[in-house]
């Protein structure tokens, strides 16, 4: 997405909401909630800051808002993904290719991961929205993983839930762990490993 206008929108529109969410989204993967201001998202967009805080009174707000668009977007993507035909080890590779896309830009993480790391110092409302991403991708693979098992196609140890929460830990962790070494192939040697937890 190019986030820079180079000119000033009208600072009412719907339009001008739905990019400071977008420029927001794209500075807070790469430097973290706490290292953004109003003014770096105003400059992105080019607006003043004055027209941000109409949209969004509060950086809290602002990101209250971004959290539900991102949980709605990933619901969808997860809704798509239970549509497919596909079997299970195909839903699960499905389920990857956000995450490898986003190892494969070499200087962003999950945007709940990036909160994550920063949840002590996030107000309340932001860390419910983290946790309810969390949960919403642990209690998806949980139902990935028990299908795979009833269908003989995953083999691995322990209950679903179980399992379901280290695959997700593994898949987060490892985006900011690849991001720091500016190496994407790093999480493509956990998919592998992640792979072999599930019997291939």
């Amino acid at each position: 997405m190019q986030a820079k206008t180079g000119k000033l929108i009208k600072p009412h529109s719907d339009a001008t909401a739905d990019l400071i969410l977008d420029v927001a989204q794209e500075l807070l993967q790469t430097r973290g909630y706490n290292g953004i201001s109003y003014q770096d998202i105003a400059e992105q967009v080019g607006i003043r800051k004055a027209s941000i805080h109409h949209h969004f009174a509060t950086k809290a707000e602002l990101g209250v808002k971004l959290l539900c668009r991102y949980r709605r977007q990933w619901h969808a993507f997860l809704a798509g993904v239970d549509e497919s035909t596909a079997g299970p080890w195909e839903k699960f590779d499905q389920y990857l290719d956000p995450f490898r896309a986003t190892a494969r830009t070499g200087d962003r993480a999950c945007l709940c991961g990036i909160l994550g790391a920063e949840f002590a110092a996030l107000a309340p409302e932001l860390q419910q929205e983290v946790q309810g991403f969390f949960r919403d991708n642990e209690t998806w693979l949980a139902a990935l993983l028990s299908h795979g098992r009833r269908s003989r196609q995953f083999r691995f140890q322990g209950d679903a839930a179980s399992e379901a929460a280290v695959i997700f830990a593994c898949l987060e962790g490892s985006l900011i762990v690849a991001r720091a070494a500016r190496n994407p192939l790093q999480f493509d040697a956990v998919i592998v490993q992640l792979k072999g937890r599930l019997g291939r």
